[in-house]
């Protein structure tokens, strides 16, 4: 062997050592990692849901200030910003798990349409207009409660 050979093979000995050590130092962090995360994810999930719930109930509150019933209360809007009643779209404000507050599509009878697509309504919701009509299926709840 030349002294170029014996080089190169040293080399490739420290280099399998090195590969070595370093998969040795990534078991130990994924280790540490995974003990970590046995600690920490409970508390995490217990805080996110917390923070949910909190979303929601601010998203409650404020419809409540409105006089609007989460999916029972019909409002009139237009994502246009028209105003005239007659141009108007009904529906129903669904509160998401997330606290978002999201209009279902209501027809003229007071059902919610079948194939609807649910949209994200007006930042602002003082721009929609409150009825007084409640939603078919919240009317017919209030009366099975009621037997």
């Amino acid at each position: 062997m030349t002294r170029a050979e014996i080089r190169i093979e040293v080399a490739k000995r420290r280099a399998k050592a090195a590969e070595a050590a370093l998969s040795k130092a990534y078991e130990r962090h994924r280790a540490a990692l995974k003990a970590a995360s046995k600690k920490t994810n409970p508390l995490i999930s217990t805080a996110s849901r917390r923070v949910q719930e909190a979303r929601q109930a601010v998203a409650i509150a404020e419809l409540a200030a409105l006089n609007i019933t989460p999916m029972q209360t019909i409002i009139l809007w237009h994502p246009k910003g028209y105003t005239s009643p007659l141009v108007q779209n009904r529906y129903v404000v669904k509160v998401t798990r997330e606290g978002w507050k999201v209009l279902v599509p209501v027809g003229k009878k007071g059902a919610i349409m079948k194939g609807r697509v649910d949209q994200h309504g007006p930042w602002d919701l003082s721009k929609v207009t409150v009825t007084n009509e409640r939603l078919e299926a919240a009317l017919e709840q209030a009366k099975e409660k009621a037997k």
